[in-house]
């Protein structure tokens, strides 16, 4: 049999095939099935396994949601009631090539005796998955076409127990939790695609004139280093890295740029991750020197622009989907590693510094609380211009401390949203994610991270170490240079790309156009419809920027009060204005490296 089976499952079904163990029973029922007992409880009706059936999927009928999961599934009889009566419940030509079957196996005794004793063929025509109960619903997630999930139904194998059906329960809401994950990052991703997108395309010349991360692979093995934020803690420790910064490496996030240039305290690394447009507020009112800017290729393009000429750039990717990275790696002589990055500036330094091979860290200005927030913005010009834009009427610190406390109902060192989220989350597990690393931590009156014991200055220095560090990575960025080769490469890509963009533009004018001369015609409707998914699934391949954007259309355009023409203008109208705003950032990529 040719059925869709998990890598688990598989493995279940490989083991030794033994008889059923002694709880199970098998005889003939009226009918002339095979039926089966398990502890004296019939699993299928014995008397009409066919009305069993029809009562297990009567929330089939008239159903909208495309997405089904069994749990349970015994000899199988119910999921191939279903194979053989499919257009009983299922009658629309284009909602049937969207239906997805999951099944969770709950018996692997049950499931190993229906797949070699019994004919299970009729399954081989349906989009079905078969997972095992004990792996994880995101496994469930990856088999799925997110192009169309109009929701969920959830059936049960009648025969449960009590206890087996209170699992199924827990199993079906934790995966409607992940599947919601999935398309909040899908979702998520549509929103800010474009701006990842048109900011790599404009770094086009710090992608020819930069050091891929990977250069820097373990440049300094079994070394320590100091990793600074721009929290309020970070004064109470300035003077004394000012006066010891001979004997310490320097990793600072942008935002804590300014207060480390103004006690002249040069940092060996500066990092930059975001990509709107107040970050490059930290750079523009900076114009001393640094040695290296870290920078996600996604990061806002006027940071290119703002940089000392003299200071490196060495870049890196921290999306990991991103379509374009993956086509500027396989198609041009560019390079573009991933650092997964887990989610701000901050826990950044962290996974570089960890990526460079230090084994001893001391983390400065960490806050996690901000009971003088008002000090952070004051040093960080990105949050001061973006407070004083926001409420010039409050000082910063009313307006911080106010702001806060109001979400939080925290009187005392009021944490913020995305600390309470994602910060602490992630200082919880900071431990099993990087068990080489020594973490210490700087706390003065900033509240307690449990897993990370506090240390001092002096734990990290290492003699005239700043200097000696910075001939290391002078030597590695100046190695192997091949600009000529990547712009030549990288301008061939957009040009490429641009021919796709304009191809593809043009067969959805001519769609479109057809689709208004036959919009109400519903069977002319249907094929064009057909035509198009196809014609979108060829040029996803060629135009690969477009693969995320086109995903996320396709799942907007699935809307319940979108009929066949609504479905049509809305993907049609909403990829030609994509394709045009590509279109003209790529050419003017492709004409600058000319």
């Amino acid at each position: 049999m040719n059925l869709k089976i998990s890598t688990a499952l598989h493995k279940q079904l490989s083991i030794n095939d033994t008889p059923l163990p002694k709880e199970y029973r098998i005889e003939k029922s009226d009918n002339g099935n095979f039926i089966v007992t398990k502890n004296s409880r019939a699993v299928h009706s014995k008397y009409n396994i066919d009305k069993e059936c029809d009562s297990a999927l009567a929330s089939l009928e008239n159903t909208k949601k495309n997405i089904i999961v069994f749990y349970g599934f015994g000899l199988g009889f119910t999921v191939t009631y279903l194979a053989k009566n499919f257009t009983k419940y299922f009658n629309n030509p284009i909602t049937n090539k969207n239906i997805q079957i999951i099944v969770v196996i709950d018996d692997i005794h049950l499931f190993k005796y229906a797949y070699y004793q019994t004919d299970l063929s009729v399954l081989e025509n349906l989009n079905i998955y078969f997972i095992y109960k004990e792996e994880s619903p995101n496994n469930i997630i990856n088999t799925l076409s997110k192009k169309s999930i109009k929701g969920i139904e959830f059936i049960l194998l009648k025969s449960l127990s009590k206890e087996e059906k209170e699992e199924g329960y827990n199993f079906y809401s934790t995966f409607c939790k992940e599947v919601e994950v999935s398309f909040a990052n899908i979702l998520t991703n549509m929103n800010f695609e474009n701006l990842w997108t048109r900011n790599i395309i404009l770094n086009t010349s710090v992608l020819i004139n930069s050091k891929d991360i990977s250069t820097f692979k373990n440049v300094f093995n079994s070394l320590s280093c100091i990793l600074i934020c721009s929290g309020p803690t970070l004064e109470y420790s300035i003077n004394e890295i000012k006066i010891k910064k001979n004997d310490l490496i320097i990793i600072a996030v942008d935002t804590a740029l300014s207060v480390l240039l103004k006690n002249n305290i040069i940092p060996h690394f500066v990092i930059t991750v975001d990509a709107g447009l107040y970050n490059a507020y930290d750079f523009i009112f900076e114009r001393k020197y640094f040695p290296y800017i870290v920078m996600d290729t996604a990061t806002h393009h006027l940071i290119k622009n703002i940089i000392n000429k003299n200071t490196n750039i060495i870049t890196f990717s921290s999306q990991e989907d991103s379509s374009l990275i993956k086509a500027i790696n396989k198609n041009t002589n560019v390079l573009v590693s991933n650092l997964f990055i887990t989610n701000t500036a901050a826990t950044t330094m962290i996974d570089f510094a960890n990526y460079l091979g230090f084994n001893k860290i001391l983390l400065v200005g960490f806050d996690n609380s901000y009971p003088l927030y008002y000090r952070h913005s004051k040093h960080s010009l990105s949050y001061e211009f973006y407070i004083n834009k926001t409420d010039k009427l409050n000082t910063l610190e009313t307006y911080y401390f106010n702001s806060i406390k109001n979400v939080s109902n925290i009187n005392a060192y009021p944490p913020t949203d995305y600390t309470l989220e994602r910060q602490l989350e992630y200082f919880n597990c900071i431990n099993k994610m990087y068990p080489e690393i020594n973490i210490m931590r700087l706390k003065q009156d900033a509240i307690d991270i449990k897993n990370i014991p506090d240390g001092k200055i002096d734990d990290i220095t290492i003699p005239n170490i700043y200097s000696k560090s910075l001939e290391t990575l002078n030597k590695k960025y100046s190695e192997n240079k091949n600009d000529l080769d990547k712009k030549e490469s990288l301008k061939n890509l957009y040009i490429n790309m641009n021919n796709s963009i304009l191809s593809f533009k043009s067969e959805l004018t001519d769609i479109y156009n057809e689709v208004m001369t036959n919009k109400n015609n519903d069977s002319a409707l249907v094929t064009i419809y057909e035509n198009t998914m196809n014609k979108i699934e060829t040029y996803k391949k060629d135009i690969h920027i477009l693969d995320t954007i086109l995903t996320s259309t396709l799942i907007l355009a699935q809307r319940p009060d979108h009929n066949i023409f609504n479905k049509l203008t809305f993907i049609l109208s909403e990829t030609i204005k994509n394709t045009n705003y590509f279109y003209t950032r790529i050419l003017k990529a492709a004409k600058s490296l000319e």
